[in-house]
């Protein structure tokens, strides 16, 4: 499901973009398990990106799970930046099997409009690709 309301003004270029030119964008890649994706994130609650220590600690109350999150930094668009606490050195997870559904479904191509990108040396990577739909519907 797309939440709109968290696309950065670059992802709502790319996405009218996309949109004109029958394309789609899709994740490509595989992971190295290197646990980089699980510094420096943002969290989002109730389809806003968190920017107050308060909202978080709301998102905690109402979901103890993302307790096991903490706040690290603001980045330069004024949303705290999150590290998961359950990493281990070698870059697992400690409990791989009990993980978040944010973790679970990383990485979702809709973080291609949300000006997420990945980490140099991650295995993923957003392609645009023709429209599947529109092959479809075109007959081709």
């Amino acid at each position: 499901m797309f939440r709109l309301r968290l696309y950065s003004l670059e992802g709502w270029y790319r996405f009218l973009k996309l949109k004109l030119l029958g394309r789609d964008v899709i994740v490509r890649g595989y992971c190295r398990s290197c646990g980089r994706c699980c510094q420096g994130l943002c969290l989002d609650a109730g389809g806003e990106w968190i920017r107050t220590r308060r909202r978080f600690e709301r998102l905690v109350r109402d979901y103890p799970e993302y307790g096991r999150f903490e706040v690290l930094d603001r980045n330069s668009s004024g949303y705290l930046e999150f590290a998961c606490t359950w990493l281990e050195p070698d870059g697992s997870c400690r409990d791989y099997e009990q993980r978040l559904p944010i973790c679970r479904n990383y990485p979702e191509d809709e973080l291609y409009f949300t000006d997420g990108r990945f980490i140099p040396g991650c295995g993923y990577r957003f392609e645009e690709v023709p429209s599947f739909r529109r092959l479809l519907q075109s007959g081709k």
